[in-house]
């Protein structure tokens, strides 16, 4: 029965190898894929009509646009563009006003 018993671990062992290498190849794409992570730019872009209601000026609408880093990496915007149309698309890039109070300027 000793015997019996030293032959099942034997057979046993023979799985350590195979088990050590995926776990080693887990840790690895669990690392790879963490250290990627950070290199993604993420950015929370919302637009539309709202109605700015300050101080001294009336409530009329304006389109804001909202630009929000939620990631980790470091981003700089250097301006917006707009893709109009279905068929023929039309492209325009915006520029802000640095004088009206309202809008800041690009970070």
């Amino acid at each position: 029965m000793d015997l019996m018993n030293q032959e099942t671990w034997k057979f046993i062992n023979t799985f350590a190898p195979w088990l050590a290498a995926i776990g080693t190849l887990m840790a690895v794409g669990v690392s790879l894929y963490l250290a990627r992570q950070d290199k993604r730019v993420r950015l929370n872009i919302t637009a539309g009509y709202r109605v700015i209601i300050s101080q001294g000026m009336q409530g009329k609408p304006l389109m804001a646009i909202r630009i929000v880093n939620v990631g980790h990496r470091e981003v700089q915007i250097t301006g917006i563009g707009w893709k109009v149309g279905l068929i023929k698309k039309q492209h325009a890039e915006q520029m802000t006003m640095q004088g009206d109070g309202i809008s800041s300027p690009l970070p």
